[in-house]
Formats: C-alpha cells, structure tokens, sequence
C-alpha cells in the first residue's frame, strides 16, 4: 500500500505596506494509491514576523511554492508534530476509513 501526500497552500496572508508574510492556510492531503481513500488536515500557520532588513526576510513576490512548504515543515516538525508522526496518524486515518460499517451523511 503506498500513499501519496500533497501539499497545498490555499492563502498567504501578508501586510501589504511591508510585503510581511503574516500567516500560512495550509491544505496536506493523503490518498492510498491501490483504493484511492483519500483523507486531510488543513490549518492555519502564523509567522514570527521578520524585520524587512533581516537577512532572513524574502521579498513576497520572490516567495517560491517550495520555500513556503519549507517553512511549514520546519514550523510542524518544531511546534506540534512530525512530519513522519503526521503521515503516520493519516495512515491509520485512512485504514479506519476503510473499516467504517455506519454512514453520517445527511439525505438532503
């Protein structure tokens, strides 16, 4: 069984006097590859805010789809869990998925 994670950034939040990214709403999907179940987490990140002369501070508009899943990992892996603890907890989410026998959808 092999499962496929994907990332999404889903908005940036920024002051735009500064170009200050402020926070990170964030989307991580996990599907089985054989059955295609498919569950997720999503979130919402702040940020430390950075001086715009801090020699870690990056222009919004040179902000890369990388550097930000960069930053929510290393943000993850210091602050709550792993990123191998949170595909764990996906994988068990994904096998109890699998093993459901009640529907809690709605008629209408």
């Amino acid at each position: 069984m092999g499962i496929t994670y994907k990332f999404e950034i889903t908005k940036l939040s920024r002051d735009p006097s500064t170009d200050v990214v402020k926070s990170l709403d964030w989307k991580y999907t996990a599907t089985d590859d054989t059955d295609g179940i498919s569950i997720f987490e999503h979130g919402l990140m702040a940020f430390e805010s950075l001086e715009i002369n801090d020699p870690k501070f990056i222009k919004y508009s040179d902000l890369t789809e990388a550097k930000v899943k960069e930053w929510w990992e290393e943000s993850m892996n210091k602050n709550f869990h792993t990123i191998e603890e949170l595909h764990q907890g996906m994988g068990y989410r994904i096998a109890n998925e699998r093993e459901v026998t009640e529907k809690t959808d709605l008629p209408w």
